[in-house]
């Protein structure tokens, strides 16, 4: 279900799946997200990556490509890897880490819109309780 405020300023999205539920506010300068149980670190995750976008260095000293199934197990691996700041995921299953201090760069290549990448850890990037905005005053 997709919900826009009258003034078109905040949409609201709720999702289900199972017993688990979903709650996205979009509003002009912020994601913020409302989750439970497992949803929450995919969801989180999915909210703090960024896609079409790298690091330099690519890969951090003591490192170099390995293949992994899909950008979360990317992550997991970084999580893993001692010194890991940032991650990049490619669509072959090509994943980079990086250190800290790494700079964020456009993606180049072939597959490069397709990159997700992002930090080791996005559990403090996405508040776990959304208040929504109160509605207008009546006209």
């Amino acid at each position: 279900h997709l919900i826009a405020s009258p003034s078109g300023q905040v949409a609201a999205m709720a999702l289900s799946r199972g017993a688990h539920r979903l709650l996205l506010f979009v509003a002009p300068s912020a994601v913020l997200l409302a989750v439970g149980d497992e949803l929450s670190d995919a969801l989180a995750g999915s909210a703090c990556n960024q896609a079409g976008m790298s690091y330099d260095p690519l890969n951090m000293d003591g490192t170099d490509r390995s293949s992994q199934s899909n950008w979360s197990a990317c992550q997991a691996n970084c999580k893993s890897t001692p010194g890991c700041a940032s991650f990049v995921f490619w669509s072959d299953g090509g994943c980079h880490m990086q250190p800290a201090g790494a700079k964020t760069v456009p993606a180049t290549g072939w597959g490069a819109d397709q990159t997700v990448s992002g930090p080791v850890s996005c559990a403090s990037v996405v508040p776990a309780v959304v208040t929504p905005p109160p509605p207008p005053p009546p006209a």
